[in-house]
């Protein structure tokens, strides 16, 4: 069900993301440009969660009208997430909440990005792998508007940073075990189906920002491809201290 710029309360999706977060952060212009746009679209929807006794809203980086199937989109969604503070029950969820807020699932295996306040009082964009499928624990980038040039390439799962020096679609052959060579035989059997990018986003952020879409997160992003001879990253190393 889409919605638009209001939900019951009156609500735009942007204002509904920042009420959420901490005392410790607020919602970075770009970001909130970007929620608002997707209101605008029609890219807010809702779905039931009983657990918070009603609907439960989202936003994705396609408008309501795009027409792209479902399953060619970009699995990103932003949403208010706390499936992390429960898996660590001995921890103080107040602690990590004035640290940790996560807003985007970045693969349908759980995995998810969000802001971090770092111990010298700085925000970025981190990534928290789900473990089972993406083992990307770093920070993405220090920059919002870089966060959403990131997700505007339109990786079918960009929470798997194995492909980030590769374009969506070089991504999606991968993913599928096929390589471009595939693609006429794909094309006479119906089977050709990458992932669509989003264009109407790709769009919103040239007009808005004045900025284009890379053709790889590597052009985008600080961590790509887990590259072994990083410096440790800060955020790694946090979640490793308050998970033991």
């Amino acid at each position: 069900m889409a919605e638009g710029m209001a939900n019951g309360a009156g609500q735009g999706f942007a204002d509904e993301i920042a009420a959420a977060m901490p005392a410790t952060m607020t919602l970075p212009g770009d970001l909130r440009a970007a929620f608002d746009w997707m209101d605008s679209v029609g890219a807010v929807q809702a779905y039931a969660n009983p657990r918070a006794g009603g609907p439960k809203r989202f936003a994705t980086l396609y408008p309501a009208d795009s027409g792209v199937d479902p399953d060619r989109q970009s699995r990103v969604m932003f949403e208010v997430l706390d499936d992390f503070y429960y898996d660590y029950p001995n921890l103080s969820p107040a602690k990590i909440r004035e640290r940790l807020f996560l807003f985007a699932r970045t693969g349908d295996d759980g995995s998810q990005a969000g802001l971090w306040l770092d111990d010298r009082g700085r925000i970025h964009l981190v990534h928290l792998g789900s473990g089972s499928g993406s083992t990307w624990f770093a920070r993405i980038t220090d920059s919002p508007l870089s966060f959403l040039r990131f997700l505007a390439i339109g990786y079918a799962e960009p929470g798997f940073d194995d492909g980030h020096s590769l374009t969506a679609e070089e991504n999606w052959l991968q993913a599928n075990g096929l390589t471009g060579q595939d693609r006429a035989s794909l094309e006479t059997a119906g089977l050709w189906q990458p992932t669509v990018p989003p264009f109407a986003f790709q769009d919103f952020l040239k007009q808005r920002f004045g900025t284009t879409t890379p053709d790889r997160a590597t052009d985008a992003i600080l961590t790509p491809d887990g590259d072994p001879e990083a410096e440790p990253d800060d955020f790694a190393l946090w979640l490793l201290q308050i998970t033991g």
